[in-house]
């Protein structure tokens, strides 16, 4: 219990005091008062109502001044909580971690949980081992004079085997050339530094046996790395990046469609003349001039609008415009087909070489 200096004033009400506070504090005072403020304030009131005037006795013995004794600790209690409570309402001056989370949430932020130090662990095995590391194997470092040893244990299941103790990594991807690349591809690289190649030599892309499925290009120049085993080899600009065959058979398939009279659709349904008008609109962006990469997006917007009104004919059961949608759709998606390949990538072959390379991808 606290007791307040009455010497020089006497007994006299002092609560509740002030809770103002200047910014910038690292603790709020946010009391009211405290055992003895609140005890002398009471004490103090005694003598004001009318019906207390026969209580002259200010003994702590009385049983009327321990009543106001024991009401003097409980707000003593409850404003040491209020101010702790109000407190742990800013950054500055909260002292529990709670507190501090739930006001990082007022604004949507979220701490993290901590976490244990981790480490890459290596295991090597004997001659002759295949077997599988569980969750939980215990390792420990090794530590230095006068450190304690680290145990850690892994999170994850590993597969271990012998052969995988010296595994060097990847230092190439493999070699992938869409057949849309073919015709504009700047460099191709082959394993190894014997092959022969020289500055002109043709070599053939194969994408498939069908026609325009080959393409040719031409050597630029040749560029050997012996350290990595690597052949670098510049091609030179194709004349005709796409080919006549596939423009060609494009053509071939837009006037073939446009013919509608061979497929008994009426010229003056809606759907035939979106077609038609797509099919004039492919025709006129055909040019020889054209690459790979802009003939198959031609093709791929083309089939996605075709694709559409497919799905509307076929939906409304049109018997004489769902099979000419249909079969425009088949035609110019096998023409797609052999341009974007089909297949993984081209078969590379040195037009003077027995024998295939295998290829290293551009990101050498």
């Amino acid at each position: 219990m606290n007791e307040s200096c009455g010497c020089c004033e006497g007994t006299e009400k002092i609560t509740p005091e002030t809770t103002t506070n200047r910014p910038g504090l690292n603790g709020l005072r946010y009391r009211v008062g405290t055992h003895a403020t609140f005890f002398e304030t009471m004490r103090a009131s005694l003598s004001g109502p009318p019906a207390l005037t026969g209580l002259t006795t200010r003994e702590v013995s009385d049983p009327a001044i321990a009543m106001l004794d024991a009401g003097a600790t409980l707000l003593d209690v409850l404003t040491f909580y209020q101010e702790r409570i109000a407190n742990e309402g800013y950054l500055r001056t909260a002292t529990e971690r709670r507190s501090i989370l739930e006001l990082a949430r007022l604004i949507g932020y979220e701490l993290r949980p901590g976490v244990a130090a981790s480490v890459y662990l290596a295991f090597t095995l004997e001659n002759g081992y295949v077997t599988d590391i569980p969750v939980g194997t215990r390792a420990q470092s090794i530590p230095n004079p006068g450190e304690l040893p680290q145990s850690f244990e892994t999170a994850d299941p590993l597969q271990a085997r012998t052969e995988w103790n010296n595994l060097a990594p990847r230092k190439a991807k493999p070699q992938f050339i869409p057949s849309y690349e073919a015709a504009s591809r700047a460099k191709v690289y082959f394993q190894g530094t014997a092959t022969n190649l020289k500055t002109n030599d043709p070599l053939l892309l194969v994408y498939g046996n069908a026609a325009g499925a080959q393409i040719v290009r031409f050597t630029d120049s040749v560029e050997t790395d012996v350290a990595q085993s690597l052949t670098t080899v510049s091609l030179q600009q194709s004349l005709n990046l796409v080919g006549a065959a596939l423009i060609n058979r494009v053509k071939e398939i837009s006037a073939q469609y446009l013919a509608l009279n061979t497929f008994g659709v009426s010229e003056n349904t809606q759907m035939a003349q979106r077609v038609t008008g797509l099919l004039r609109s492919v025709n006129r962006k055909l040019s020889t001039n054209m690459s790979g990469v802009e003939l198959a997006a031609l093709l791929d917007e083309t089939l996605t609008t075709l694709n559409e009104e497919h799905a509307i004919a076929k939906e409304g059961e049109y018997a004489k415009l769902e099979p000419w949608v249909g079969g425009l759709v088949k035609a110019l998606g096998s023409v797609d087909d052999e341009l974007t390949g089909g297949v993984e990538g081209a078969t590379i072959l040195a037009a003077r070489k027995a024998t295939s390379s295998t290829g290293y991808g551009e990101g050498f």
